[in-house]
């Protein structure tokens, strides 16, 4: 989500080590469209490019945006302690992207096999060259 740039480039500062799978969206387009010219039917796919960390994530975009990186590390066992504060916040900005859910999600570990994808021959785009392609498109509508 563009989202996630806009908050490390304002400043956010927590980071979990939770996991999840990333997919360039012009990636999905281009299954999507090459997929359904083909022969393949009645078959599902998980498009994922990499499993990589939040705190990794961050980083990169961090390095991509050059400002500071979150570096306030929440903890699974932070959840409940912080989710009541969590929940506040987003009662008082209702346009947050931040909520209850989203931090229980972030500090869990998900993990995707993209093998059904990969053995039709199709080639992700590193997570890293989406981010930096991302960051340079953020700090150019920003300026």
């Amino acid at each position: 989500s563009c989202r996630l740039f806009q908050n490390v480039y304002n400043g956010f500062k927590f980071v979990t080590e939770g996991i999840n799978g990333f997919v360039d969206v012009r990636d999905v387009a281009r299954f999507m469209v090459e997929k359904g010219r083909s022969d393949i039917r009645n078959k599902r796919f998980l498009l994922v490019s990499e499993n990589m960390t939040y705190k990794n994530l961050f980083d990169q975009i961090a390095n991509g945006l050059q400002v500071k990186a979150p570096s306030i590390l929440v903890k699974p066992i932070h959840v409940k302690s912080f989710g009541w504060l969590v929940k506040l916040y987003g009662f008082l900005n209702p346009t947050s992207s931040i909520s209850f859910e989203t931090l229980k999600t972030s500090v869990k570990e998900h993990t995707y096999q993209n093998q059904a994808a990969l053995s039709t021959g199709f080639v992700f785009t590193p997570v890293a060259e989406t981010i930096e392609r991302t960051c340079k498109e953020f700090l150019k509508s920003i300026k």
